[in-house]
């Protein structure tokens, strides 16, 4: 096994963007909790089972049928306050790689 694979540039950026989506991916399922949207999507789901009969019905269409309105129903702010984070996110992987790029700053007197 080649030692790079886990210690190249490209293993510390894998890292901590996985780390990046888990942690706005925890804050996104902490507002929807909060707010209740988790609730009211939970009794969708059951609503759709009642309704359609749990013998005539997948999970795969309980998803897709409440997922239509379920994106319909994150309230706004929320989706503002993710999608801010995700910004700041990629602002920052951006400003690191100019960094990496431009490689170690020397200065030098004349």
């Amino acid at each position: 096994m080649n030692n790079n694979e886990f210690n190249g540039p490209n293993s510390e950026s894998s890292f901590d963007e996985a780390a990046e989506r888990a942690r706005i991916r925890d804050l996104f399922m902490k507002r929807l909790t909060d707010c209740g949207w988790a609730e009211i999507a939970e009794e969708k789901c059951g609503e759709i089972i009642r309704k359609k009969g749990v013998k005539n019905v997948s999970l795969d269409e309980v998803v897709y049928d409440a997922m239509k309105e379920g994106r319909k129903s994150v309230p706004d702010g929320i989706k503002q306050e993710i999608m801010e984070q995700m910004e700041q996110f990629i602002l920052r992987r951006m400003v690191e790689r100019q960094r990496r790029a431009q490689g170690p700053s020397t200065s030098r007197d004349v």
